[in-house]
């Protein structure tokens, strides 16, 4: 895992790094990478909207079963 401190970070630097980690990284492994706090990591997905690696996860999964369910049924 690759750890960058982005404590002394200017905002606009940290918006566009979190911006691209949150999809993709839980919030407990994007405290370590960058030395943020949770609660930074939180203002920023709160105030640009991200949407969450949970999330995120769990569209992929519904997509999956989806498309699954859709084969099944022309399967039949």
């Amino acid at each position: 895992m690759i750890k960058t401190d982005l404590t002394q970070a200017n905002a606009e630097l940290k918006r566009q790094v979190l911006k691209y980690l949150i999809p993709a990284f839980r919030e407990k492994d994007i405290v370590e990478m960058t030395g943020l706090s949770a609660s930074t990591i939180g203002y920023y997905r709160r105030t640009d909207k991200i949407t969450t690696y949970q999330t995120k996860h769990k569209q992929y999964i519904e997509i999956a079963m989806a498309d699954i369910e859709d084969t099944e049924i022309k399967n039949r």
